[in-house]
């Protein structure tokens, strides 16, 4: 405007003595828009994102070559149970680009030609998913497999030929702000860390969540989270009850899943103790349970059977199924009748113990019979009774599955003593088809547990695979449901995945 016009009326002035500067007074509806792309360039690149209970600051740096070039965040130790590498992986989504075209390249050969050039296959398919997208990986691997005409699964991806700046960039640090670890990866985080993460609790100042000796229920609440002070942050911590024997502990955790498993297994516990006198009870009453103890001890040695029964007619008769408590009503509501809850449980438990111990003492019999001949075989069976009759199977499993065990076992028996009659590289094929199943579950499973996820659609695989054995090698005792390699592996894109 000219220094003059102070008014409308002296505008209007200026206007009829110079009419070509009222054009340039003007301005249009989109140039009152905020420009779309600088938008977008803030949407990419993020200044902080929500991780856990965090809000932790983005840094952006260009450094090729140094650990910190790309994008990385700093987070203090109580806090690395809260990450999850599936949301780290979808941080900065102005990379994604750049990773769908490494992901591309990473797949086998065969499915690479059919997804070229690559750049283009990544501008189609971000314009159908979001690149901040949790569920990233699944996703892009179901619209690959539409453009490619061939199944991509996520698993396929190889994330070791995506360029290391298009990965967030994680530095664990402690109170002082001091550097303990850093990476792209947790698995690799929690290794450099060590006893430091292993053990997964946190320490707080007042001592209130760092009680021992507790027999009973000795607080009015135990909250879902607290929050404990790490440096200027504030980090929520969840409280859990920790078995320890013959009386529980009460810790913080840094996860939300490792709280409520560690709790699970301590609250038995606590149960047990408060209804020490009704579980003894029905221990005596189970029919020749001395001798059940000894005909089992191959597998598991007597004390470890008794206490692992124990646990299990409270757990099955007073915990499973059931929500934690968080409050004494709560808890003393499942307190409310022991004895007939125990009771019942024991019902069911005692005709499932002794065919269990049946089945388990035949199949050593033919173990020891086919040891000799049948090496690859016998293994392969050792390594599945392995799996299920571990140190803490009784107090582990869920009954919802451990109840199947007389049969799984049966099956392994059936197969055992049909060998000499079958051909060898029949039962051959099908437990290497097995192996590979077994294989899968136990990558899926380390990487859970270095997530420190829980998934039932890994525990619901894991079973399965169980029930596969059943249809392969022992097909006339039935499954508990239908059943197929197909099956397993449609199970298996159910699974989360990094």
């Amino acid at each position: 405007l000219p220094p003059d016009a102070i008014d409308v009326r002296s505008l209007r002035e200026i206007l009829a003595k110079n009419p070509g500067l009222e054009s340039q007074l003007e301005i249009t509806a989109e140039e009152l828009q905020v420009d779309s792309s600088r938008l977008d360039a803030a949407a990419s690149m993020p200044e902080q994102i929500q991780l856990g209970s965090l809000n932790i600051p983005l840094q952006y740096r260009f450094e090729p070559g140094d650990q910190a070039d790309g994008v990385s965040i700093q987070v203090p130790l109580a806090a690395v149970g809260q990450l999850d590498q599936t949301q780290l992986l979808a941080l900065a989504p102005g990379f994604a680009r750049e990773r769908v075209i490494g992901l591309i390249r990473s797949l086998p050969k065969n499915l690479r030609r059919m997804l070229v050039p690559a750049p283009d296959v990544a501008d189609r398919v971000l314009r159908k998913l979001r690149g901040d997208d949790p569920d990233f990986s699944r996703k892009l691997a179901v619209e690959l497999s539409a453009i490619a005409g061939e199944p991509v699964a996520p698993e396929m991806f190889d994330w070791n030929r995506v360029d290391p700046h298009l990965l967030v960039n994680v530095q664990v640090v402690d109170d002082a702000g001091k550097l303990l670890a850093q990476g792209r990866w947790l698995s690799e985080i929690n290794r450099e860390l060590g006893p430091l993460r292993q053990t997964a609790t946190v320490v707080e100042s007042s001592g209130r969540w760092q009680q021992d000796g507790i027999r009973a229920w000795e607080w009015d609440e135990l909250p879902a989270t607290v929050s404990v002070s790490r440096g200027s942050l504030s980090v929520d911590a969840f409280p859990a009850l920790v078995d320890q024997g013959d009386k529980v502990s009460l810790r913080l955790y840094d996860s939300a899943v490792a709280a409520q498993a560690a709790s699970r297994r301590g609250l038995v516990r606590l149960l047990q103790i408060a209804s020490r006198k009704h579980v003894q009870s029905q221990v005596a009453w189970l029919p020749e349970f001395e001798m059940l103890k000894i005909r089992f001890s191959r597998w598991l040695p007597a004390s470890r059977m008794e206490s692992g029964i124990r646990d299990l007619m409270v757990r099955v008769g007073m915990v499973e199924n059931r929500p934690l408590p968080t409050t004494r009503p709560e808890y003393e509501s499942m307190l409310a009748n022991p004895v007939r809850d125990i009771s019942v449980a024991t019902q069911e438990i005692a005709p499932w113990l002794t065919r269990m111990v049946d089945a388990a003492t035949k199949v050593g019999q033919h173990i020891d019979a086919a040891q000799g001949r049948f090496a690859e075989s016998v293994s392969d069976v050792r390594q599945q009774l392995g799996r299920m009759l571990h140190e803490d199977f009784l107090e582990q499993t869920p009954w919802a599955w451990l109840k199947h065990f007389p049969r799984y076992l049966n099956a392994a028996g059936f197969r055992l003593e049909r060998l000499p009659a079958l051909a060898p590289r029949v039962d051959g094929d099908r437990w290497r088809t097995v192996r590979e199943l077994e294989q899968k579950l136990d990558l899926a499973t380390a990487e859970h547990r270095a997530q420190g996820w829980f998934d039932p659609e890994l525990e619901k695989f894991r079973w399965m695979i169980e029930e596969f054995r059943v249809s392969l090698f022992a097909q006339q005792l039935g499954t508990s449901q239908p059943v197929s390699q197909q099956r397993l592996e449609k199970q298996f894109q159910s699974v989360r995945r990094v």
